[in-house]
């Protein structure tokens, strides 16, 4: 299926097992909304200590649920038993290099931010945004050409959340709600 824009979300760990209540809170940022799932989401999760990606496509994605019990064991069950559920899989490094470079807009992860123009940004057709976090734009920075957006904040969750409260202001998204897939118009 192919739902515009796209959004592709890389986020660096050390050892997402080791970084389980972070990682957890990635998963659970980057995919639910209220009673939904993002399906126009895609999720790299770099571990370095592995040289692996986990990569989650939200369209496929089963059994993620908001509540913390749920949550943890997903993400243990994946992160240190390597469980594929239906929309994860496992990578090698290269799936980034491929990915990254195709984006139409990047929005990143900065510690200090100077002017951003989002309107004029966001004005033209996107049909692919890379969601990026200081580690991993410092990794592959040389991969990146075209407009960006900043943001300012030293949590990869909060940054996460505000990437997607900017996409769905202004270009809405889409969401899988009770099985069935939905457009969730931008806010006017």
């Amino acid at each position: 299926m192919n739902f515009v824009p796209l959004r592709n979300i890389f986020i660096y760990s050390n050892n997402p097992c080791k970084e389980l209540g972070l990682t957890s809170k990635v998963l659970l940022y980057s995919f639910i909304t209220s009673h939904a799932i993002r399906i126009d989401t895609r999720l790299y999760i770099y571990d370095a200590e592995n040289n692996i990606v986990y990569f989650f496509d939200g369209y496929e994605l089963r059994h993620l649920y908001a509540q913390e019990k749920s949550l943890q064991g997903f993400s243990k069950k994946i992160f240190c038993e390597n469980k594929l559920y239906p929309g994860v899989k496992i990578h090698s490094l290269a799936i980034i290099k491929t990915i990254l470079p195709i984006q139409d807009l990047y929005i990143i992860m900065r510690k200090t931010v100077s002017e951003t123009r989002i309107h004029r940004t966001l004005n033209k057709i996107i049909t692919s945004i890379g969601i990026i976090d200081t580690e991993t734009l410092c990794l592959f920075n040389n991969y990146i050409s075209g407009d960006i957006i900043s943001l300012s904040t030293d949590s990869k969750v909060i940054f996460i959340n505000q990437a997607h409260y900017i996409l769905d202001n202004h270009v809405g998204g889409w969401i899988r709600r009770y099985g069935t897939i939905q457009r969730a118009e931008r806010f006017k």
